[in-house]
């Protein structure tokens, strides 16, 4: 309750302008309470930023964890919105972490920098991954790739506001099916010819009934 209390708080307005009594009255607990638990305020900030961290790592997980590129395929191929499903499961298009993550961005600080610096450690891992598999051509300069694709999700989160103006619907709303459709369609342009390429492995079998199974 503590941790949930001092995102929404965090969420609305910077951290080192929501005090530690201030948390502890949203969460309907003493201000010694909050300190017994995390320690510090300092500590608290932490909890909430490895909190959203882990929301995300959970929903890429089986990316980074066993790349396998007949799901990778047949997922692209079918525009599967299966993350985009899991995605609203765990935060959906109201969540206080949105806006944590808009706000953290912004500001540019020490947050912003652990945020980033991790997702584009796991965008390079995958795309390596990837890649090693034989299943996309990430081009001359696969660092820079893995910078580009990461700005275009979290490009989406710090304008939101602007591109559901512009695009008459929020991307992560009423938009959202548009939004994961124009992204795959974007990530498909890397695809590389995977099958023929294991035509007489039996990744290539495999690659083969999923896709007819779909």
């Amino acid at each position: 309750m503590i941790r949930d209390a001092a995102l929404t708080l965090f969420a609305a307005q910077d951290s080192d302008a929501v005090s530690v009594r201030r948390i502890a009255a949203e969460a309907g607990v003493s201000p010694a309470l909050v300190l017994h638990h995390f320690g510090s305020k300092a500590g608290l900030v932490e909890a909430v930023e490895a909190y959203v961290l882990g929301i995300f790592d959970d929903l890429i997980g089986d990316l980074v964890t066993e790349v396998d590129a007949t799901d990778v395929l047949a997922r692209v191929s079918a525009q599967d919105d299966t993350s985009l499903r899991a995605f609203y499961e765990r935060v959906g298009p109201h969540s206080p972490v949105i806006d944590y993550l808009r706000r953290t961005l912004v500001a540019g600080g020490d947050g912003a920098r652990r945020l980033v610096r991790h997702w584009y450690e796991l965008t390079v891992q995958i795309l390596t991954d990837y890649r090693d598999q034989g299943l996309i051509d990430v081009g001359s300069d696969l660092p820079m790739r893995a910078a580009q694709l990461l700005m275009i999700d979290l490009g989406m989160i710090v304008l939101r506001p602007i591109w559901t103006e512009l695009l008459g619907s929020d991307p992560l709303a009423d938009g959202a099916e548009r939004w994961t459709r124009g992204g795959y369609e974007f990530f498909a342009l890397m695809l590389t010819d995977a099958p023929e390429q294991t035509e007489q492995t039996e990744p290539s079998e495999r690659i083969d009934d999923t896709v007819e199974e779909r």
